[in-house]
């Protein structure tokens, strides 16, 4: 099978179709199962502790992704992996909430960036210490409230 025909089928395959390349998968094609919609809930949960940052970072846009999945991610080590969250269509308002109050910037940031951060989220984070992430907070709210 050519490298561009197994890209299409990790990417929008069916469940039974990814579910049958996910035994022995190498890290890239694990990136690629992390965005197909049709993973399963048990791959989804295996994917969620693999530990690496760009297969849990498109993980959390996979539309199939559940709150607890989201949870696991939110307690990595690695800000840069926990700010992908506040991106996730299935991100809940309690972990934005966590998130406004994250220690590190880059995690604030993303969630004064995000589309799906609330009002209230904005609000708190338009006064934050941090200038970059008052000021994302602000246009998002200007653009979107």
């Amino acid at each position: 099978m050519k490298k561009h025909q197994m890209k299409f089928l990790l990417r929008h395959g069916s469940s039974e179709t990814v579910n049958g390349l996910f035994q022995g998968a190498d890290d890239k094609m694990l990136r690629l199962i992390a965005k197909n919609p049709s993973t399963s809930p048990k791959h989804l949960d295996e994917l969620s502790e693999n530990g690496d940052d760009i297969v849990l970072g498109n993980l959390v846009r996979n539309p199939s992704v559940q709150s607890h999945h989201l949870d696991r991610i939110l307690k990595d080590e690695d800000s840069w992996t926990r700010s992908h969250v506040a991106f996730s269509p299935n991100v809940s308002p309690e972990q934005l909430d966590r998130m406004t109050n994250d220690p590190d910037e880059y995690v604030r940031s993303s969630v004064a960036e995000s589309k799906f951060a609330h009002k209230r989220h904005l609000d708190k984070l338009s006064n934050d210490p941090d200038v970059h992430v008052q000021k994302t907070a602000i246009e998002n709210l200007q653009k979107r409230f």
